[in-house]
Order: structure tokens, then sequence, then C-alpha cells
């Protein structure tokens, strides 16, 4: 194990707090028979390698050795490790500037030299990191069959992230989809399927297959997910349905937060936390497009009973009718684009007052009264921590405006 460990200069390479010389004890400590160690062990290296998804060159050096000790069998604590290369792939995401390209028009001013040097740097670290994790993807594949069930469940999320072999991953999937009994493993092999399937009817109608009443809960909403993820726009009205009633549920049980978290938990296997399972329902809604998404979320708008839900709903509406952004893989800590950065989308939609001078459209229109009715359903704390940062005014200002303008 660990052939060329010690070959390696850990000092000249720096992680999260510096040298990273203490990076090998780590490694042996995985395999010690006691637990607390590894356990220790475990933490030092998900702190060190990718903090808060900053990598650093000691990331780099770490992957072959992670990616080695996942294909040990008698190696403990997989499915761990599994997360650890996950959580170092997905950063590349974070460092990825589509979004803020996206806000260009209203940035305040360029970045300086050194700035812009530094993203590039870390960008590039980003990319080799993930690659550097995608050479293991037959260790991965293999694990789709592991004795120990978290193992699989990991596994199956890893390889969701690499779409670029989704060729070799997707008969691999469906193969252990056909042999898998746990329905949260079925489920999440299900939402993997979801992300690297053709974007064609012949996979929707195998998503759908799943949809079907004498299927568990589990198993028709990542089945609803997965066909979000696919089909988008066209996603077929049973799925809707099924993400509809998630969301219900979610809110229905806001006074209950065990049992949200419960259910969440079942409609949600990859769940981090629990707000992840209804950010990804409302994601699934907002795939719909304007007219269908809007339509589907203002229906659901008066039901809604947890002032949570309620907001990511409105921040959803306000994506579909003025649209800064594009659809990107997993949502929630696997793509959707941050709370953060929806806020700053809508600050830059109407506190710089793109509309104020334009006609909106009649979807646009309702949007925006949707907001003043419904945002003031929330506290003032939650609308204040995570509603559009803006004073009404400003959007009674545009609704005014365009109406003068029209008319």
């Amino acid at each position: 194990m660990f052939e060329g460990l010690h070959a390696i200069d850990w000092a000249a390479l720096n992680h999260a707090y510096g040298p990273a010389d203490d990076v090998p004890a780590c490694f042996e400590a995985l395999l010690s028979p006691e637990a607390a160690v590894r356990q220790e062990a475990l933490e030092t290296l998900f702190a060190v390698l990718c903090s808060q998804g900053m990598l650093f060159p000691a990331s780099l050096a770490a992957v072959p050795f992670l990616i080695e000790l996942c294909a040990y069998e008698p190696a403990a604590d997989r499915e761990q490790i599994l997360a650890l290369l996950d959580q170092m792939a997905s950063a590349w995401a974070i460092h990825t500037p589509s979004v803020p390209s996206k806000l260009q028009p209203f940035t305040p001013k360029a970045l300086d030299a050194d700035t812009a040097h530094s993203i590039e740097h870390e960008l590039l670290l980003a990319q080799s990191i993930r690659q550097a994790v995608g050479e293991g993807l037959a260790v991965y594949l293999r694990l789709l069959h592991d004795p120990l069930a978290l193992v699989r469940q990991q596994a199956a999320h890893l390889i969701a992230l690499f779409p670029e072999y989704a060729v070799d991953s997707v008969p691999l999937l469906q193969a252990a989809l056909d042999v898998e009994s746990i329905d949260a493993l079925r489920s999440g092999l299900l939402l993997a399927l979801g992300l690297l399937l053709p974007n064609d009817p012949l996979s929707w109608a195998f998503l759908a297959e799943h949809l079907h009443p004498d299927q568990s809960a589990a198993v028709r909403s990542a089945a609803a997910f997965a066909l979000a993820y696919s089909a988008g726009a066209a996603m077929p009205d049973a799925a809707v349905e099924v993400v509809v009633d998630i969301v219900q549920q979610f809110s229905l049980y806001a006074d209950d937060p065990p049992l949200q978290e419960a259910f969440a938990a079942l409609v949600f296997p990859w769940e981090t936390w629990p707000g992840d399972a209804f950010e990804v329902a409302v994601d699934a809604l907002w795939r719909l497009g304007p007219e269908r998404g809007v339509a589907v979320l203002l229906r659901l708008l008066p039901t809604m009973q947890d002032p949570q839900v309620l907001e990511r709903m409105l921040q959803a509406l306000i994506d579909l009718a003025f649209p800064l952004r594009e659809p990107s893989g997993l949502c929630g800590h696997y793509g959707l684009v941050a709370c953060s950065q929806v806020r700053l989308n809508v600050i830059a939609r109407f506190e710089s007052h793109p509309y104020l001078c334009l006609p909106l459209s009649g979807l646009q229109s309702t949007v925006l009264r949707a907001l003043l009715e419904w945002g003031a359903a929330l506290n003032s704390t939650t609308w204040s921590l995570y509603g559009p940062p803006v004073d009404v005014t400003v959007i009674e200002d545009v609704l005014l405006s365009s109406y003068m303008v029209a008319n």
C-alpha cells in the first residue's frame, strides 16, 4: 500500500494550514485497526485537503492514494474516503467562473491583474484535481457492487459527477440498478442516471418507468428528480406531480423538524442537510421553464406553510421571469447557484433597474405581483436573511414604469 507516498516532498506542498508534511502519517493511520485513530486521520484530511471548498497542491498529490484506499477492500471507512474525493471533485464547480461571467454587466469594476491571476491558478488546480479524481472511475464502478451499502451509495454519487465518462458509466449503473434491493440505493442510482443519460425520449421513458405507483416513495421521487435533470421542460406531468407533492409535504412538516428531516432523507438520499431535499424539488420545478414552471409554482404558493420553502419558491419565480443562469447538474451542494448568488442576481436585476424603462411581459408582471403579495407572508427576519434584498418600492416602481411605457 501507498507505494511512493514517502517519495513525495510533502513539506514542499501546502495544504489549508501550511506545509503538508503531516499528510503521510494520516494515510498510514487510515489503516489502523482502531476506529478512533482512523477517524482522527479522516477529520484531518477533510480539514486540510478540501477546506470549505478550497483546494491546495497537497490535495492533488493526495488523490492517487485516496483512490488506492477505495480499491483496498480491507480498508475501513471507504465511504468517507469516497466522500472526500467527491468533495474535492465537486470543488471544481465552486471555482468555475460561469456564474460571475453572467453577472459581468452589473460588476462595478474589473478584477485587478493579481486577483485574476490567482483565480486562474485556483481554477487550473481545481480542474487538475477533478481530472485526477476521475481517473479512479474504474474503481468507483466496481464499488457499485461492494458488500457495504454506504460504499455503493457514495460510489454512485461520485460517478454522477463525471458526465464525460457516461458512455462507460451508464450501462454499469443500469446493471447495478437491476440487482440493487435497497430502495435508498436504487434512488441514488436513478439520480446518477438522470444526470448521465442522454437527453432523449428513450432515456426519459426508462426513467418514467420508475414513477409507477407500485414503486416506493424514494424511487418515485428519485425518478422525478432524474427526469427534471434529463428532460427539463419536457418533464412528464406524472413526474411534476410527484415533485409538487414533495414540496407540499416538506412545507406541511414545518413545525416538526424531526419529521421534516426524516421525510427529506426519504425523498432525496443524497441530502447532506434537510434543506437539500426541497432545494432539489424547487429546482426541478424551475427546470420546467418560464411558462410551465411559473404556473406550477404560483399554484403551490398558497399551500406553503414553511417560510424557507416559500422564500426559495419566490426566488425560483424570479429566476424564471428574469433569467440570469443556466441549468446545472445537481442543486444545493451539487451545483445549483448558491443562495448568496441568487440574492446577487436579484440585486443586479432590480437595484440596477435593468427593467425600469422597459415594458414587462405578462409573465414578468405576474411574478413581480406574486413577489409583493407573498413576500409579505414572510416574517421580517426571514425576508431580510433569505428573501430578495430590495425594497418593495423598487419592485412597485418597475411595475408602474412598465405600465406607463406600455400605455
